[in-house]
């Protein structure tokens, strides 16, 4: 599996706005590619992150080739990004979830929107 992280500092006063944005509009963006397997947004104070997950590499790198990604990713650098990292494939060094843990997070996210 290929992970895709993305490092942004964001303005805290729109958060809410922008988790709103990422939960809907680029989360549906993400569900239209085949080979993304899943992504995650967090966010720490004014730091967030976004990981992806992908099958390959090629298929991450069509999304960031899309009109409809550079749009988006335009739309946010204007409303609630103060600066931002390069995307960059990382490794994983080690760890585990379970499925259980995996449910449960999808689950309360869902019920906080």
């Amino acid at each position: 599996m290929n992970i895709l992280l993305w490092r942004a500092s964001v303005q805290l006063n729109k958060a809410q706005e922008l988790e709103q944005f990422l939960n809907t509009t680029m989360l549906q963006l993400f569900k239209q590619y085949s080979g993304c397997n899943g992504v995650t947004f967090l966010q720490y104070g004014a730091q967030l992150q976004c990981l992806s997950y992908w099958q390959n590499k090629v298929d991450a790198q069509q999304l960031f080739q899309s009109d409809t990604f550079k749009n988006l990713t335009l739309l946010m650098l204007q409303h609630w990004i103060v600066a931002a990292e390069p995307a960059e494939f990382i490794d994983i060094q080690g760890g585990f979830i379970t499925n259980e843990a995996l449910t449960n997070i999808a689950c309360e996210h869902l019920y906080e929107a």
